[in-house]
């Protein structure tokens, strides 16, 4: 038979790491309990989350220990905003599919994995910043059945030069020697109008680097406008 999983929340967070040095006056369970129940509940700051906390302080104390109080938005500021967390985010729906604590001794890097074998990713397409542009990490996506965009910037250095010097290229014939797809957005906020254009070309033959990336497609450069009204 399939080994039954607790449903306590206390279970799911055993195992994680209190960023603070000092004697503490609410344990971190508290903290975390109190926030993951709140934000169920629809609260969306922390003064509505430390609201909760007292409002329903009868019911939390049923299984947690509030003989220090309820923590003030000040103090569950201070303590939710030091713990690292990797988050995966549904665009189109504007929700968080999941997170993992970032371990005290180690980064984002390692992190992000374990968030994606939690999830179910297949046939979808996940975005990641430039920090996640690992060639493991997309191997891993793949391996899930899913496909992948990952921004580039110098901690890719090669693969970085090798995009550019090929959008460099062919840019000077406005995409004449090879497919090339186009799209164009138009933003405005206060004080200033964006316009920015994207170009998608496939993956040269002779990409350096290029080889290390699991079934690498395509390549993507952003161009764009920023202008500003009434001052940077």
């Amino acid at each position: 038979m399939p080994q039954m999983k607790s449903a306590r929340i206390q279970d799911h967070f055993a195992d994680l790491t209190d960023p603070r040095r000092r004697d503490v006056i609410y344990p971190l369970i508290n903290v975390v309990v109190i926030a993951v129940c709140a934000v169920i509940c629809a609260a969306d700051d922390f003064v509505a989350i430390a609201e909760f906390g007292r409002m329903k302080r009868e019911w939390l104390a049923r299984f947690l220990d509030l003989r220090s109080g309820i923590p003030s938005h000040d103090r569950c500021n201070a303590i939710l905003a030091a713990i690292h967390m990797v988050s995966a985010w549904a665009t189109a729906n504007h929700i968080s599919l999941g997170q993992v604590v970032v371990d005290a001794k180690s980064n984002e890097i390692t992190a992000i994995p374990k968030l994606l074998q939690i999830l179910e990713i297949s046939g979808c397409l996940v975005t990641i910043d430039a920090l996640g542009c690992q060639t493991e990490i997309a191997q891993e996506i793949v391996t899930a059945g899913a496909d992948y965009v990952l921004a580039v910037k110098g901690n890719q250095p090669t693969l970085q030069q090798g995009i550019k010097a090929f959008f460099d290229d062919h840019r000077e014939d406005d995409f004449a020697r090879t497919k090339a797809r186009r799209y164009e957005t138009q933003e405005k906020g206060p004080g200033r109008e964006e316009n920015r254009s994207y170009v998608v070309c496939p993956v040269a033959e002779d990409l350096p680097d290029g080889s290390r990336w699991a079934k690498l497609h395509s390549q993507q450069i952003s161009l764009g406008t920023r202008l500003c009204r009434g001052g940077a």
